[in-house]
């Protein structure tokens, strides 16, 4: 009687404490080490990890698996998975869990995550810690207070652009389909093989992009700005710095009218311009305008305190970005 009635209460205890977990419509899986959970096609997918880095690889799986570590230790952390419905889309969650520490001790955990290639990332902000997205067919909205920047083989022509946004910390951003955004405080900036526009700005460092596309925007008040590659037709290419040097470097093989000014420096120029009027050399406020060739694409070279140089190169030394393809994982 007494084990038939003890029986019966375990029961009961056990139904009021799994029924709670299964109410609503949040899911939160187990606090797991390694977690993989399958995702539909339209789904969304939130990373967030405040103790660290974030590493995003698209995969050709229709699940996004998280795995997480303690830099310090080595050892791995429980990561947690939380999905729930937003409208009519699902919404998937990814963060480590917080491990114990010590008094004084500093948390520096590596949230590792693969998802399809297709999925809509939510914009990622972390304050410290870096970022690597890779291997993504639509755009990424990323930014970090203190640390890097990289992306590869991301974005898309439909208007999936990479926006990047840094305050202390390099950005590197390399084979994108599509635009490309850059605002950042002090920051050295890479970027290569843009099938887009590129609009950058930075208060203080560097910006160097190569081989893109569409448009280009460059702006730094202190530090250098530099292109390099291939120019296209109709298209429009302006650099410039308040205190520092600008320099672009292209083959002879398009045409374009170049508008050349340095207040304080000197301005160099490897090609002949047709109508080339400038102001004396002697003064300040140096000034070349002129035209090669059909005049198609349209170049702005300026610095207020610094040198500016437009450099011929061999066509044959620029880049071939198709040679980068896209890995399937």
């Amino acid at each position: 009687m007494f084990l038939r009635l003890k029986l019966v209460m375990i029961a009961i205890a056990l139904i009021g404490f799994i029924s709670p977990a299964t109410r609503g419509t949040v899911k939160e899986y187990s606090k797991a080490i390694g977690q993989e959970r399958r995702v539909e096609r339209g789904s969304r997918i939130v990373v967030r990890n405040e103790f660290g880095d974030i590493r995003i690889v698209g995969s050709d799986r229709n699940t996004v698996e998280a795995v997480a570590t303690d830099l310090n230790s080595s050892l791995s952390v429980q990561v947690s998975i939380t999905e729930a419905t937003s409208g009519n889309k699902k919404v998937f969650t990814v963060s480590p869990v917080e491990r114990q520490r010590g008094v004084g001790q500093k948390i520096n955990i590596l949230l590792e995550v693969k998802v399809p290639h297709d999925i809509e990332l939510e914009p990622i902000y972390i304050r410290v810690g870096n970022i690597s997205i890779n291997n993504l067919d639509g755009g990424v909205n990323l930014r970090t207070d203190d640390g890097n920047i990289s992306a590869q083989r991301v974005g898309s022509s439909g208007g999936g652009f990479v926006e990047a946004k840094a305050g202390s910390g390099n950005v590197d951003l390399s084979n994108i389909n599509g635009d490309v955004r850059i605002v950042a405080i002090s920051s050295s900036i890479t970027v290569h093989c843009v099938k887009g526009d590129v609009v950058a700005r930075v208060s203080s460092g560097q910006i160097a992009v190569s081989n893109i596309d569409g448009d280009v925007e460059l702006n730094v008040s202190s530090g250098s700005a530099s292109f390099t590659g291939l120019i296209h037709s109709e298209r429009r290419y302006r650099l410039k710095t308040l205190s520092g040097n600008v320099d672009m470097g292209i083959p002879d093989s398009v045409g374009f009218t170049a508008v050349l000014s340095a207040y304080s420096g000197q301005i160099e120029k490897d090609f002949q311009l047709s109508n080339d009027s400038q102001t004396p050399p002697s003064r300040n406020n140096r000034r070349v305008v002129g035209m090669y060739g059909d005049g198609s694409g349209r170049i702005e070279l300026d610095s207020f305190s610094g040198h500016v140089r437009l450099r011929k190169i061999d066509a044959g030394s620029a880049t071939d970005c198709q040679k980068s393809v896209r890995r399937r994982d």
